[in-house]
């Protein structure tokens, strides 16, 4: 078995562990916003955490593939895998953001966002810093990242979700 083959293996089993460990907390979290009040939470929060629920399932049962299908379509499960735990994930911090703006706290939340793309931001950095041949990867990452950002937190605000 190839170096690739024996770290993707790796790499699916310990995202199922992430991706439980953030299902479990959009559910919580979705389940406290819902019995607090529907009138206290936007509908945009709402449905992003509703969003992530599945997201996060799906993509255990793509990087569950990892561990038996053939080789050949290992690449396609792990990207699977990667863009709806990415998406689920944005999905969950987009909300918070949201839940904070919308209780009040707009300073807190502008820098829960810019924390959090700062931080993403330099772990692209370090990931190309380390190995140069990544940076078109984690490039497209980081923008992809960015991205969803603005659609699932930033326009939402903008709007007034």
């Amino acid at each position: 078995m190839n170096d690739e083959l024996c770290y993707l293996k790796k790499k699916g089993s310990e995202r199922i562990q992430i991706n439980s460990l953030l299902l479990t907390i959009s559910l919580g979290i979705l389940s406290v916003v819902l019995l607090a009040s529907k009138e206290q939470c936007s509908q945009v929060v709402i449905a992003e955490l509703a969003v992530s629920i599945p997201l996060f399932k799906i993509s255990s049962l793509a990087y569950t593939k990892l561990r038996y299908r053939p080789e050949i379509e290992l690449r396609t499960w792990d990207f699977y895998g990667w863009i709806t735990h990415s998406i689920a994930y944005v999905c969950v911090f987009c909300s918070f953001g949201m839940i904070l703006f919308q209780n009040g706290h707009k300073s807190l939340a502008e820098v829960f966002f810019a924390v959090e793309i700062f931080t993403y931001f330099t772990y692209c950095l370090l990931d190309i810093y380390l190995e140069k041949s990544r940076a078109k990867t984690s490039t497209v990452k980081f923008l992809f990242h960015l991205l969803m950002f603005l659609i699932a937190g930033g326009i939402p605000i903008i709007v007034g979700f």
